[in-house]
């Protein structure tokens, strides 16, 4: 079967590209011929310029001081751009370019997921592609898998824009289990939304290895990875890793300024002694190679995310508060190993449920 998948594989983001890797080998292992469909969003285009036009000029109006640091950021801001279309070119199969004027729709089936799709924050509005609702104009089968959303703005959208686009899916599975039990309860859509776990986590461990390098494999470290700070003292999370690093012996790599490779990214978690984190995406990495890990809750809405993960593979004793006490704890993974894989069988049986000839 030809399978198109609509993702964030444009996001300079190590968690959206990495997952779109994962999905695309999994659909590949059970024979299906693959491509990620090249969508610029625009939103997320502008959201990750080497030059972002419009804040320049409003700065310099203002002759505000940090316009010469956005001067200094485009540098950096190619470079990593580099990074990530050196991962796309070599490990992400595309289609043509396209816009929301013309994705194409030669595909058995689309898969739509994994992220943060239907969060209009993110999106700039809610996204007739990401939700499905191009597919009323060009009828081809669609399934959602591991869609994720924030509550809060989902239900900001009208009630009628989301039965709409449920009603484009042939099946619709969501990230979280509070976001699929919230679904489905106001929206009472006519296929039952299933909660499956994410692509990182859905693909087999050997997956990873092509994309392993030796960058950090002689050095004992704990990685830092923060995708959001805590407000109040935003250097907190290396406050506590340094802390850490002293009773471990350990040096600190912090992969929160994205100044690494995506498989980087990966190799650093690989080889960690430990990870500090408030990403999902880091848990899950941490989860995949079994990783000592501190989980830490800043409470401020987006937590959800890695807790309803850590619930469900009882993996909860990771979870710490902003104010925790480090210790150089032993990770038991006995337990959340066979959760693991009985949330994975669960997903593969959706996929193959819903993805097949």
């Amino acid at each position: 079967m030809k399978i198109g998948i609509l993702t964030f594989h444009r996001a300079h983001n190590y968690g959206a590209v990495l997952q779109c890797y994962a999905l695309q080998e999994v659909l590949k292992s059970m024979g299906h011929e693959v491509e990620v469909i090249d969508y610029r969003q625009k939103f997320i285009e502008q959201a990750y310029s080497s030059f972002r036009l419009r804040g320049f000029i409003a700065k310099c109006i203002k002759l505000q001081k940090d316009v010469f640091q956005d001067i200094f950021c485009i540098k950096k801001r190619k470079q990593r751009k580099k990074r990530y279309c050196d991962f796309l070119t070599r490990y992400i199969r595309t289609s043509n370019p396209c816009t929301i004027h013309n994705v194409p729709t030669s595909y058995s089936l689309i898969v739509v997921g994994s992220d943060q799709m239907w969060n209009p924050v993110l999106t700039g509005g809610v996204d007739p592609v990401y939700w499905g609702l191009f597919a009323k104009e060009h009828p081809c089968q669609m399934v959602g898998y591991a869609v994720s959303s924030n509550i809060k703005q989902l239900s900001l959208v009208s009630t009628d824009t989301v039965k709409l686009a449920l009603s484009c899916f042939k099946a619709f599975s969501v990230r979280e289990a509070d976001l699929a039990d919230f679904m489905n309860k106001r929206y009472e859509p006519q296929i039952h939304i299933e909660n499956v776990i994410d692509p990182t986590l859905l693909a087999d461990k050997e997956v990873w290895h092509p994309l392993i390098n030796e960058r950090f494999r002689s050095k004992r470290y704990i990685v830092v990875y923060q995708a959001r700070t805590y407000k109040k003292r935003p250097g907190v999370l290396m406050e506590k890793a340094s802390e850490l690093g002293r009773m471990m012996n350990c040096e600190i790599i912090n992969l929160s300024g994205n100044e690494y490779s995506p498989s980087d990214f990966v190799s650093a978690f690989r080889y960690a002694s430990f990870v500090i984190t408030t990403s999902f995406h880091a848990v899950a990495f941490s989860l995949i190679f079994n990783r000592p890990l501190y989980a830490v809750k800043l409470n401020d809405g987006y937590d959800s995310r890695y807790v309803d993960l850590l619930e469900r593979v009882n993996g909860t004793e990771m979870l710490v508060d902003v104010d925790f006490m480090p210790q150089p704890i032993e990770a038991d993974y006995t337990e959340i190993n066979k959760a693991l894989n009985q949330f994975r069988k669960n997903s593969m049986d959706f996929i193959r449920a819903n993805i097949s000839e």
